[in-house]
């Protein structure tokens, strides 16, 4: 196998197999540098990675945000991560947002609207 192959299968291993460059070097016998070093020359666009300690299972993830439809919070909580972390996996994973709950039809915007309405009025007395 040619080092180009080689480094075209680090780049899939990294990109879709959720492997770190660290393993992916463990597997080759190469340095986490070196195989960061082969797919920067390729120009193979690395996608960014959950922080380092937040690596999150991608079926774990989907289980608790898409099926058990959890709050972002409550799988922050479940998982022992930060929010933020559970935000970037799932951009990380590819899984879709889910839309933000409306209450009783109406948007966050006409909510913020309708309180203002009720200060001024209560101001005016």
């Amino acid at each position: 196998m040619s080092k180009t192959e080689e480094t075209r299968e680090m780049a899939a291993l990294y990109e879709r197999g959720g492997m770190t460059m660290q393993q992916i070097g463990e597997r080759y016998g190469v340095s986490r540098q070196t195989v960061s070093q082969r797919l920067a020359k390729l120009e193979i666009a690395c996608p960014a990675r959950p922080p380092k300690g937040a690596q999150i299972e991608k079926s774990r993830l989907e289980c608790l945000y898409t099926t058990k439809r959890l709050p972002i919070r409550r799988i922050g909580e479940t998982l022992n991560v930060p929010v933020n972390r559970i935000y970037e996996a799932l951009d990380f994973y590819e899984i879709p947002r889910r839309e933000s709950i409306k209450l009783k039809g109406k948007d966050k915007d006409s909510l913020n609207g309708s309180k203002s309405v009720r200060r001024s009025k209560s101001a005016a007395r």
